[in-house]
């Protein structure tokens, strides 16, 4: 149990500094390395990923570093997205998505590595939370409306966590500097594992004893994650994304 709570402690800094749920960490250790049966290690997870995600948010709105207006708008698109991913997943052919999928991901991670080191350079909290999305407009709501559904159809559609579409969207789309994408993604995050996790706690999918070795340590590691994430410069956290990027592509393509 005690390297149970060791790897609740690396999955949860991982995720507090890239802004993602941990679930594309999280399953595959409940899973193979500790024996649960696939939905006990989804619902397991998402019990897990809305503690650590809810400690990140929150270390991340006291930095005031969170688009939380742009979040709200954002999973308004995102959640009915994520329904209709996942039936869409019943009807096309999960081979040919995965396959295309996989090298959509390969290029935005070639993106994300290449990213502006002009505009992402400077190490300041303050510098980083000014350039926010001006939300005005009804064209640029509907456009962030439109962009969550995006980034949640995907999600539901492939079984991957939404941080791993949002950031880049925000980022790369947006112009959304990366501290404030990955602070914003944690922040929905929470929204997310919310509903899911209380689905998976109604069906008893979800293995307590294993989670409650789990959240302590994880939430730990997500507020030491934010501690790192907040002193990284904008170009090296974007390439770790990037690695990270690089390393679901591989193993969708891997597990076809």
């Amino acid at each position: 149990m005690i390297a149970i709570s060791a790897l609740g402690l690396f999955v949860g800094m991982i995720a507090a500094i890239l802004g993602i749920g941990g679930g594309v960490l999280l399953v595959p250790i409940l899973h193979v390395l500790l024996g649960l049966d696939m939905h006990s290690a989804v619902g397991t997870s998402l019990f897990v990923i809305f503690f650590l995600a809810s400690m990140a948010a929150f270390s991340y709105i006291r930095k005031r570093l969170t688009e939380w207006k742009l979040a709200l708008i954002f999973e308004c698109g995102s959640i009915p997205g994520a329904y209709a991913g996942a039936f869409a997943s019943h009807i096309v052919s999960p081979t040919t998505l995965k396959i295309a999928f996989s090298f959509l991901i390969f290029y935005v991670a070639y993106k994300m590595w290449r990213v502006n080191k002009k505009n992402t350079s400077s190490n300041s909290i303050h510098a980083q939370s000014s350039n926010t999305v001006k939300l005005d407009k009804p064209r640029i709501i509907l456009t962030l409306v439109s962009l969550g559904f995006v980034s949640g159809f995907l999600s539901g559609l492939l079984g991957i966590g939404g941080g791993v579409v949002k950031v880049p969207i925000m980022h790369l789309v947006l112009g959304l500097p990366m501290h404030n994408s990955v602070a914003t993604s944690a922040f929905m995050v929470c929204i997310t594992t919310l509903t899911g996790s209380a689905t998976h706690f109604a069906m008893g999918s979800v293995n307590y004893k294993v989670g409650a070795w789990l959240i302590p340590t994880s939430m730990l590691g997500s507020y030491i994650g934010t501690k790192i994430s907040v002193k990284l410069r904008s170009v090296l956290l974007s390439r770790i994304f990037s690695i990270l990027l690089t390393f679901v592509a591989a193993r969708m393509l891997v597990g076809l």
